[in-house]
């Protein structure tokens, strides 16, 4: 999403939806919200583009709803790396 696309889009839309799982884009990367090409080679940026579009929306008057996850398997996924759960 960029200005263009969200200003086109703003009579038909009131809310953007943005999906954010964690606080920094090195979780984000070990999680796999990423582009494609990012995941590949370990760089995320997903929390970087979502604040910007937010910063897009909220400046044409969009609401936001975040979704999110809780993930409190994460730390002990770290802990038991490559063992079945």
């Amino acid at each position: 999403m960029d200005f263009e696309w969200l200003n086109r889009m703003s009579p038909h839309l009131d809310w953007l939806g943005l999906s954010i799982d964690a606080p920094d884009d090195e979780i984000h990367t070990k999680m796999g919200r990423g582009r494609k090409g990012e995941i590949a080679v370990g760089k995320s940026k997903h929390l970087e583009r979502c604040l910007g579009v937010w910063e897009m929306g909220k400046s044409l008057g969009y609401g936001l709803k975040l979704n999110t996850m809780v993930n409190v398997a994460l730390e002990y996924c770290r802990l038991f790396r490559g063992r079945a759960i």
